[in-house]
């Protein structure tokens, strides 16, 4: 008597699983071909909906394992989830059940190439030729299992090894790691010895005073230039050239008495410049 042959508990579960969900296959294709002959009630149009619903719950761990197979990072595998789940919907869409072929088979391709679309079009802050982007969503994931398995830290070299690249090109995809998820500069990073917390963009640069001053800097410019060119001559030597008073009157060939009246005289001109408001130009 031929002994028959051994099923796992899994493969029964999956079997069980495919057989459960093929009326709904069935049943959403038919609705599916009816739509596009615009053939479709609201009753109908209703019941696909929801059958398109039940399908997309049953398949979503699917969708996550693919997702935690390309990265690490769960703020990305979330972003990742939801490309994912419209990848599950458009291959419910287009799976012919009546085939014979499992769906999981069909769907995971159209999956993960929308996951993978998505990695390289949307998920690098800067572009990176497609290569290193490849490579640096690969080393992510290699270097969480190759730590787990050797239970240490890799090396450049293992990791290197394993990927069948460089030393050099590990490293370049390292740094540009980086580029996929740059710091906001509104992060806060804790720090041990800080009370008070402060967002990165709150400690980087300092204040301009030039910028401050522009305005002011600009008013002075325009006074300054309608002045009379001995007064102008006289202020540009005493706070530009930072000469003494006695060294403009030698330059000057006059009294240090009559410098004093000549910068008054200039003090007083400009007070006035600048209280007058500014002139438009006619358009």
């Amino acid at each position: 008597m031929s002994e028959e042959p051994e099923v796992s508990s899994q493969g029964l579960a999956a079997q069980d699983e495919r057989s459960r969900l093929q009326p709904f296959f069935l049943r959403a294709r038919a609705l599916r071909l009816r739509s596009l002959a615009g053939e479709l009630n609201v009753e109908e149009s209703a019941e696909l909906k929801e059958l398109r619903g039940r399908l997309v719950v049953a398949h979503l761990n699917m969708v996550r394992h693919l997702a935690a197979k390309l990265t690490n990072n769960r703020e990305l595998r979330e972003d990742l989830m939801q490309v994912g789940t419209i990848g599950l919907i458009k291959a419910i869409d287009r799976f012919e059940p009546e085939r014979g072929f499992v769906f999981a088979t069909y769907a995971i391709p159209t999956i993960f190439g929308e996951m993978q679309r998505s990695l390289r079009d949307t998920g690098w802050a800067v572009r990176v030729p497609r290569r290193l982007q490849e490579l640096a969503t690969a080393l992510e994931r290699i270097h969480a299992d190759l730590a787990v398995e050797m239970g240490r830290t890799p090396t450049l070299a293992e990791l290197a090894s394993h990927l069948a690249v460089s030393i050099k090109t590990i490293i370049e995809a390292q740094h540009l790691g980086g580029a996929q998820r740059p710091l906001s500069l509104d992060a806060t990073p804790t720090h041990p010895e800080s009370d008070h917390p402060q967002a990165i963009g709150e400690r980087v640069g300092t204040e301009d005073l030039e910028i401050t001053q522009l305005a002011d800097r600009s008013t002075l410019a325009r006074a300054f230039e309608a002045l009379d060119p001995r007064e102008r001559f006289v202020l540009h030597l005493r706070f530009y050239e930072r000469l003494r008073q006695t060294e403009i009157a030698e330059r000057l060939g006059i009294t240090p008495m009559q410098l004093l009246r000549l910068q008054q005289r200039a003090f007083a001109r400009l007070k006035e410049l600048l209280r007058e408001p500014p002139q438009r130009e006619n358009p």
